[in-house]
């Protein structure tokens, strides 16, 4: 069970820049295939698996979000990996 556990935004040294700082965490008992992580509207990052009840933080800096604007990430966009549920595999957090 792929879920996004924290979502957050920080400040680059460029003020048209932001990090986005994901922290995506494998709750199943099994390991997962390598899936998409999708986050702010940016290209689609892969992200080479997790193991079984482990947690990974993947970082992208893309162009500033707007100051209170929500942005969203999500694990396996497509629904390529096995889950039992779906349904918790994004987050949305204010910029």
């Amino acid at each position: 069970v792929l879920t996004i556990a924290d979502l957050s935004v920080e400040r680059t040294g460029d003020p048209l820049t932001r990090r986005y700082s994901v922290l995506v965490r494998n709750e199943g008992r099994g390991d997962s295939e390598p899936f998409e992580l999708a986050v702010a509207g940016l290209d689609p990052v892969i992200v080479d698996g997790l193991a079984a009840r482990s947690e990974q933080l993947v970082e992208v800096v893309g162009p500033a979000c707007g100051r209170g604007a929500p942005i969203d990430a999500v694990a396996d966009p497509g629904d390529l990996v096995d889950e039992r549920s779906e349904r918790d595999n994004d987050l949305t957090a204010p910029c």
